[in-house]
């Protein structure tokens, strides 16, 4: 395939936008050629990024469902069918002018109606996932069964039950790859958050292997002074998370492409 059309789709929060981009930096490195649309919410982070960037996307009138009861939150869920069934037309619109032949999900409440809609067609777009967290979510989990492949971060093999899974690591930027972390935080370690309900993940650079002395000149922290770097995961709020270090993006996206036999 000379000039592959790929959709994108993720957003919502760091966690999901940023892999995405990568996912889509790498393939245009590897092939291009390639036209690549992304898609994503007009509620969420990538609505600021993707303009910046000057990327070509679709933003959804779509949200995450809320979970928080309170009565701005009611009113948002009501809402919600009707967002989602203004999503599937423009969605639906989108796939006939570009006319996509791979669908790659990212996670997010943005990805869900663009690999719905894939799976709709006839014949049926073919999709890859690409699952950021050690515990797959729920938008891996309900588009898993028709996928032709499940990029993990981790081995995700005992909660999803397909063979189909590779475990590739996370996608990173390659800005972040050269030493720029080019985010607005001033910690240049976060590459990114991911956030479901009340449960929130930072994704975080590895950070160097630990000498036995400290560094000439400074005072040695007493334990329990600062968070371990080898046991501090990033996370905050309730739930458990696993740390996460960066990987090369050509292993989930180029080789992924490459494996699916384009």
């Amino acid at each position: 395939m000379h000039n592959p059309k790929i959709i994108i789709a993720g957003g919502g929060t760091g966690g999901h936008l940023f892999p995405a981009i990568a996912i889509g930096e790498e393939i245009k490195d590897r092939f291009p050629n390639a036209e690549i649309h992304f898609i994503g919410s007009k509620f969420g982070l990538e609505s600021k990024v993707f303009p910046v960037k000057d990327l070509l996307h679709t933003l959804l009138p779509i949200r995450g469902l809320q979970r928080s009861f309170n009565i701005s939150n009611i009113l948002k869920n009501i809402a919600l069918p009707f967002r989602i069934v203004k999503s599937l037309f423009k969605v639906n619109s989108l796939y006939k002018e570009f006319r996509p032949s791979l669908v790659f999900g990212t996670g997010g409440y943005a990805s869900a109606v663009p690999l719905m809609v894939a799976q709709l067609k006839n014949p049926k777009v073919p999709i890859i996932l690409q699952e950021q967290n050690s515990f797959p979510g729920l938008t891996t989990r309900w588009f898993s069964k028709n996928a032709k492949l499940i990029c993990s971060s981790f081995d995700i093999s005992k909660e999803i039950n397909n063979e189909k899974i590779i475990t590739t690591g996370n996608p990173i930027r390659n800005n972040i790859i050269n030493g720029d972390s080019g985010t607005t935080t001033n910690d240049p370690n976060i590459i990114g958050t991911s956030q479901s309900g009340d449960t929130k993940v930072t994704i975080r650079k590895k950070p160097p292997k630990p000498t036995n002395k400290p560094p000439t000149g400074t005072q040695q922290n007493q334990p329990g002074s600062v968070a371990n770097p080898h046991t501090d995961t990033g996370f905050s709020g309730g739930g458990t998370s696993s740390y996460q270090g960066p990987s090369n993006p050509a292993t989930s996206a180029g080789d992924a492409w490459k494996r699916f036999g384009r």
